[in-house]
């Protein structure tokens, strides 16, 4: 049987990390600074991860890993940016790559990025990205009840669901922006 709220939800996914990782490079050619760089970088695996997700099936052998490795990355964009004060934290998720595998492991890398995120978002140059703690928030409880679904007795449906609502709230945000940005460029050429 095709599980519709998965398709709809790694395609979601993968139409906003496009849009984010296009933001994210945009925001490094005009600022040049290596933090966007490796937010587009992350957001560029996530897209790959949910792109080959709906070509293959959702296969965890690729996806896992690429969505897994964009985590870390994005944790080092949190970390290495000017205003985070968690840089001396930077190899705590390379050192779980070590020790935590499968899905146990991308809750563990949501869950660091989720907390470097809210303590970046706390500084008034950031405050624009409490809706992406919001997306981190869902993704950090998909996956754990992703790690726990025998146990709590959860419905793949029930975790389709958070991720198509942590797509649609990243996918609005960006898009915000996005029109925000072209208004601006309209605005100048007058």
């Amino acid at each position: 049987m095709v599980d519709y709220t998965k398709i709809f939800g790694l395609l979601l996914g993968s139409i906003a990390s496009f849009f984010v990782f296009v933001f994210y490079l945009n925001r490094f050619f005009n600022r040049e600074k290596i933090p966007s760089l490796l937010r587009s970088l992350s957001f560029f695996l996530f897209f790959l991860a949910s792109s080959v997700g709906l070509l293959i099936g959702s296969s965890n052998t690729f996806s896992l890993p690429l969505a897994t490795v964009g985590m870390v990355v994005l944790y080092s964009s949190l970390v290495l940016d000017e205003h985070s004060r968690l840089r001396y934290s930077l190899p705590i998720p390379f050192l779980a790559l070590f020790f935590i595998d499968s899905h146990k492991l991308l809750l563990v890398e949501s869950l660091l990025a989720g907390i470097a995120l809210m303590e970046l978002s706390y500084n008034n140059e950031h405050k624009r990205l409490i809706p992406f703690v919001v997306v981190l928030t869902l993704v950090v409880i998909a996956e754990y009840f992703t790690v726990y679904k025998d146990l709590l007795k959860v419905s793949e449906i029930g975790i389709n669901f958070l991720y198509i609502i942590a797509s649609l709230i990243l996918l609005l945000w960006i898009l915000f922006y996005l029109i925000r940005a072209l208004v601006r460029l309209f605005r100048n050429q007058d």
